[in-house]
C-alpha cells in the first residue's frame, strides 16, 4: 500500500501538558476515547533541585502515584514498548499503522529541525516524542502529531506535521547513539474486551484530592527548595529548557485543578502569577544571555516572589481539600 492514515486523529490542544510525551500519549488516548483526565489526576508536581556542570537548578517535576501502564490498562487500552536499534524501523513503523497501531517515537531532537520546535536541533542531544499515524511511501514521508516547542500557551501547542523516512532514521539512531535509556517506539491500541472510562473531569475529583493530600509533605518540601536556590544565588545555573518546562508545568497544574474542581476553588489569580513568574525568570534568562552577563542577583526578587505565591496557592488548597466532599 503506497498511502494509508488512521482516520480521525485529532491533536491534543486544550493545554499544553508537562510536555511532549504527555501531549503525544494524549493525542492517542483521546482517539481511543480514553480518559485524560484519568493521568492528570494521577499527577502531583514538586519543585525538586538538581546539580548542573555550573551550580544548582530548579526543576518542577511532574510525578505519578500509578505508572502510565497502570493508567493505560485501565482505560480500557494496551501499550507496547519496542527498546533498542532496529535498522528496519521506517519499515516496522509502517507495518504496525496498517495493523491499526497509534505510534509513539523517541526520536534525538538534536538531528531533526521542524518549524515550531529547533531549541535542540544541532544544539543538544534530546528525546523528543512524536505520534505517527500515517504514511506515503511514494513521497516517503509519515504522518505525524507533533508538539510546538515555542508557543506553549495557545490553541497550536500540537499539530499535524509530516517526518521524512529520512529524519526518522537520522532521530532514531541518535537517541540510540546518544540519549539512551528510554524506550525508542510505543505501539498503542484499544482493548475492546474493556469498557471506556467516562472524561468527566469532575468524576476524578476524589482521585485527585487523596493523591495530593497523600503527597503533601512532598509538595511542601519542595517549596522549600526555591527558598535554598535564592539563598545560594550564586549557583543559579537553571538551563533555558528547564525554565520552558517549569513554565508549562505550572500551567499544567493549573489546568488539571481548575478542570477537576470546577468552580470548587478562588485560586485562580494565583495560579496565573505563578505562571507568570516563570515567564518573567524565562524571560529575565533571555535578556542576560543577549547581553553575554550573568546577572545572577536579579533572579533572588523573583525566586522570592514565587516562593510566597507557591505558598499561598497550597495554604489555600489544603484546607479547601479538607472541606470539599469528593464525588
Amino acid at each position: 500500500m503506497v498511502k494509508y492514515e488512521l482516520q480521525n486523529i485529532v491533536p491534543y490542544n486544550k493545554v499544553y501538558y508537562i510536555d511532549c510525551i504527555c501531549l503525544s500519549f494524549f493525542t492517542a488516548v483521546s482517539y481511543f476515547n480514553s480518559s485524560v483526565f484519568s493521568y492528570m489526576a494521577n499527577d502531583y508536581l514538586v519543585y525538586n533541585l538538581g546539580k548542573t556542570a555550573n551550580g544548582l537548578s530548579l526543576s518542577l517535576d511532574n510525578l505519578q502515584i500509578q505508572s502510565f501502564e497502570e493508567i493505560t490498562k485501565n482505560n480500557g487500552m494496551e501499550i507496547e514498548y519496542w527498546k533498542g536499534y532496529y535498522n528496519d524501523i521506517v519499515d516496522r513503523v509502517i507495518d504496525s499503522i496498517l495493523k491499526g497501531y497509534i505510534i509513539i517515537l523517541t526520536v534525538d531532537g538534536f538531528y531533526y529541525k521542524h518549524a515550531y520546535h529547533d531549541l535542540f536541533y544541532q544544539k543538544e542531544h534530546h528525546a523528543y516524542h512524536i505520534l505517527v499515524y500515517g504514511f506515503d511511501t511514494e513521497r516517503k514521508i509519515f504522518n505525524t502529531v507533533e508538539v510546538n516547542g515555542l508557543e506553549w500557551n495557545t490553541s497550536n501547542c500540537c499539530y499535524r506535521y509530516e517526518m521524512s523516512f529520512q529524519d526518522m532514521v537520522l532521530g532514531h539512531e541518535g537517541i540510540i547513539n546518544h540519549v539512551p535509556g528510554g524506550p525508542t517506539l510505543m505501539k498503542l491500541s484499544r482493548d475492546s474486551s474493556r469498557n471506556i472510562i467516562s472524561d468527566d473531569p469532575y468524576s476524578f475529583k476524589g482521585l485527585m484530592i487523596d493523591n495530593m493530600k497523600s503527597h503533601k509533605p512532598q509538595i511542601l518540601a519542595g517549596l522549600q527548595n526555591i527558598l535554598t536556590l535564592s539563598e545560594n544565588i550564586g549557583e543559579f545555573d537553571i538551563p533555558k529548557p528547564t525554565a520552558f518546562s517549569n513554565k508549562v508545568a505550572s500551567l499544567s497544574n493549573q489546568y488539571k485543578i481548575n478542570s477537576i474542581l470546577g468552580e470548587d476553588h478562588n485560586c485562580g489569580q494565583l495560579f496565573k502569577d505563578i505562571i507568570e513568574s516563570w515567564v518573567a525568570i524565562e524571560a529575565l534568562m533571555y535578556m542576560n544571555e543577549f547581553k553575554g552577563v550573568s546577572e545572577k542577583k536579579k533572579f533572588v526578587s523573583k525566586l522570592g516572589r514565587l516562593y510566597e505565591l507557591e505558598c499561598k496557592l497550597y495554604e489555600n488548597l489544603f484546607p479547601l481539600f479538607d472541606r470539599i466532599q469528593p464525588v
